[in-house]
């Protein structure tokens, strides 16, 4: 075989299709970022649907909504800081509204 057939084979000539690599192709699992798409994907659609449930109402006239608080998520970003007040504090606001600053 020559150089030039060898790239013919290569490029240009498509491979015919067998029934077990057909087969092969349709069980293949997907992963990655093909998996993560589709992913992301399914759970833009179930978002739409429980949005559905509450766009409805409100496009009926309804202008309260009832929502269960277990369907409620709780965020992982904290947004309260906790703040330790030093016990001389309450001393210093008093001092400063007696004698002025």
């Amino acid at each position: 075989m020559s150089r030039q057939d060898s790239i013919d084979a290569l490029f240009l000539k498509k491979p015919v299709a067998t029934v077990s690599s057909a087969s092969k192709s349709a069980d293949r699992a997907r992963t990655g970022a093909i998996s993560a798409i589709g992913s992301s994907l399914y759970e833009v659609a179930e978002n739409a649907k429980q949005a559905t449930k509450f766009q409805r109402p409100l496009a009926e006239g309804g202008a309260v909504i009832a929502i269960e608080t277990a369907s409620i998520y709780t965020s992982e970003i904290v947004d309260r800081t906790t703040i330790h007040v030093d016990p001389a504090f309450d001393a210093l606001v008093a001092s400063i509204t007696e004698h002025g600053q």
